[in-house]
């Protein structure tokens, strides 16, 4: 990030499935991603372990930024190897 988005910090939002799930800073969706993840890893361990896995690893290291800043989106398929429903996570940029 730089000076002015420090400053002046830019919206993101946050689609579960093409609804909005949340709505603000990248550190905010950030951490409504993991709340969400976290829930989906409680109802199913051992299906949704690498799924979460996968995207902590994409926030982690900068890739979820990076796929933001340059093509204005980000998204993961989580839940395809379980019994829960695969969930479509979307990271925008809005603005």
């Amino acid at each position: 990030m730089n000076e002015e988005e420090l400053l002046f910090p830019m919206p993101y939002r946050l689609t579960v499935n093409d609804a909005v799930a949340s709505r603000g800073t990248f550190v905010e969706v950030r951490a409504e991603v993991a709340r969400l993840v976290s829930g989906w890893l409680a109802d199913d361990p051992e299906g949704m372990a690498a799924d979460a896995q996968t995207v902590n690893l994409a926030f982690t290291n900068g890739a979820v930024q990076q796929e933001v800043d340059q093509r204005g989106i980000w998204f993961a398929l989580i839940g395809v190897h379980s019994d829960h429903q695969t969930m479509r996570v979307k990271v925008t940029r809005e603005g």
